[in-house]
């Protein structure tokens, strides 16, 4: 999953047109997969480095992207910004979840994405934590049928806090302690 990330982060800075395109799409949506497929039918992608191919679900991909837009600090279009979280009943999708919970739980929807790296026990041990919360942003229809990726979860968490423009905490994402 590093891989992913450093993609994703390197994508968001250096294809910064194209990256605000892929997430002003409804996730999980057919425009999303339309709008990934034309832009990554290239042969050559930059971000790759040494990597010749990146066989990941477009969903995570977007992920990767929209959690390196927040952690290079892009600015938000207007267009893209959410101004209030939506309400419990008001939640469509894991997006409009993830926005209700980084709203409600800056601090932990931070440490989540700041301190721990994609896939790992870390960012399990985070995402199980945080999912009381993240639950409860959720109908309660829903909760009961509800299956979720965690690094997706995770994904969309960051994208949650980039699209509230929050910005990430330098002493955790460089791994230094807070003084």
């Amino acid at each position: 999953m590093d891989t992913l990330s450093d993609y994703g982060k390197c994508y968001a800075s250096t294809e910064r047109k194209d990256a605000l395109k892929l997430v002003a799409t409804r996730p999980g949506s057919v425009e999303e997969a339309q709008t990934y497929k034309q832009l990554f039918q290239k042969p050559y992608q930059s971000c790759l480095g040494s990597v010749t191919t990146l066989r990941v679900w477009h969903l995570m991909v977007r992920g990767a992207i929209a959690e390196g837009l927040y952690k290079k600090k892009i600015p938000v279009p207007a267009n893209l910004a959410v101004a209030a979280a939506p309400a419990g009943e008001q939640v469509r999708n894991i997006s409009d979840a993830a926005v209700c919970y980084a709203a409600a739980h800056r601090g932990e929807a931070q440490s989540l994405v700041d301190s721990t790296r994609p896939g790992t026990k870390e960012e399990y041990g985070a995402v199980s934590a945080l999912f009381p919360g993240f639950a409860e942003c959720i109908p309660a229809t829903a909760r009961k049928s509800m299956q979720l990726d965690t690094t997706l979860v995770r994904f969309r968490i960051a994208e949650a806090l980039w699209r509230l423009g929050m910005v990430p905490d330098q002493a955790k994402s460089t791994g230094q302690a807070a003084k």
